[in-house]
């Protein structure tokens, strides 16, 4: 048999109840927003690939639908927005659906007996996931954006003629000796004959 659990008093309860409420609420409108911007992807992808779409699917658009495709931009510009707004309604749905799950546990603590603790838990799993990705495309964000300005100023440098990659690679060649005058005297001719030795005095 399970311990008994916290429970909460009616004044706590009553914050947990007015929390899942607005937290139901913020949540209901980040997963629209999510599946609009979702939708506008699938329409950009539609767009971009619509020289494959089947004839009969052209055939029944609007006249008006049929100009606007005819004067869209090419399709190297449309897929980063594509992109752009699939990421973008991913995100908004993830944390949309995750803010409702903690919204609804939330309001379960307020509205049950006996598992208070629990349905605490459960909606701080819920926010914890929601957080978590906030905080992972945080630091991607962050990164990618020193890398932007770290490359933009390594462009801009090797523009203005500051910096060149190949000569701060370049290893320099060692000094080679080829036996005759030392490195250090320039002026020292290597092919000239070397200095006469004394002769050996004979043995008395």
């Amino acid at each position: 048999m399970a311990a008994p659990q916290y429970e909460f008093n009616e004044e706590q309860n009553s914050l947990f109840r007015s929390l899942g409420g607005k937290m139901g609420g913020v949540g209901l409108v980040m997963v629209v927003v999510g599946l609009l911007n979702l939708v506008a992807a699938g329409m950009l992808v539609a767009a971009i690939y619509r020289n494959e779409l089947p004839a009969d699917w052209v055939n029944k658009l609007p006249v008006e639908a049929k100009n606007q495709l005819a004067t869209l931009p090419p399709n190297q510009q449309l897929m980063p927005f594509a992109i752009n707004a699939g990421l973008q309604g991913l995100v908004f749905f993830l944390l949309g659906i995750w803010t409702r799950s903690a919204a609804g546990s939330f309001r379960k603590v307020a509205g049950t007996q006996g598992n208070d603790v629990s349905w605490l838990m459960s909606a701080l799993g819920a926010l914890n996931k929601a957080y978590g990705l906030i905080y992972t495309l945080i630091m991607l964000t962050v990164l990618l954006t020193l890398a932007l300005v770290g490359y933009n100023v390594y462009q801009q440098m090797q523009k203005d003629g500051k910096v060149n990659i190949e000569e701060v690679l370049k290893v320099p060649e060692a000094p080679k000796f080829d036996g005759g005058a030392p490195a250090d005297d320039p002026g020292a001719d290597p092919a000239a004959d070397p200095a006469p030795q004394p002769e050996a005095e004979p043995a008395a």
